[in-house]
């Protein structure tokens, strides 16, 4: 194990928990995303077993397991995000992206194939609530990369209607 137990990640993320003192830097937070996406890749592969599709339905009660795994890690990504949206900063929002992204699908796929689930709610406002996170980062990075802050921008505008004032 090349990473010491300290810095390990949990298997799941709980909020009541916190974040502890590793978690508020991005090696941190880009290990346990990392964690959580290969924890949630890996066991999802069962589901990709078409032979398991022409089995009764008793033996797929393994794979049910393997696959709430699944679905717990990428619930497990999205609170840890919640969790640590003070630390992210939009410089790295094409750097993780693409852990929300494939979590919000995995547990939409799961919603969809289980709409009475126990936890169809609470999942919609977890998906909500990181929507609004990665909308305000994907913001905050377009304005950084034109090189425009929201002060620059006010003072453009600014500008543009004392312009056409003095016309």
């Amino acid at each position: 194990m090349a990473i010491s137990p300290n810095h390990r990640p949990k298997l799941f993320f709980c909020s009541a928990t916190g974040v502890g003192r590793e978690g508020a830097n991005m090696r941190a937070v880009m290990l346990r995303l990392e964690f959580h996406h290969c924890l949630a890749y890996v066991h999802q592969a069962s589901a990709r077993c078409e032979s398991w599709g022409r089995r009764p339905r008793v033996e797929l009660e393994g794979v049910s397991s393997s696959l709430e795994i699944s679905l717990s890690a990428c619930r497990s990504s999205l609170q840890f995000l919640l969790a640590v949206k003070q630390v992210l900063q939009p410089k790295v929002f094409w750097l993780i992206v693409f852990y929300p992204l494939i979590a919000v699908r995995r547990i939409l796929w799961s919603n969809q194939a289980n709409p009475n689930s126990r936890t169809v709610a609470s999942d919609f406002a977890l998906i909500g609530q990181i929507s609004g996170i990665l909308n305000g980062l994907a913001t905050q990075a377009t304005l950084q990369n034109e090189g425009l802050g929201f002060e620059n921008r006010a003072c453009i505008s600014l500008q543009t209607l004392n312009a056409q004032s003095d016309i």
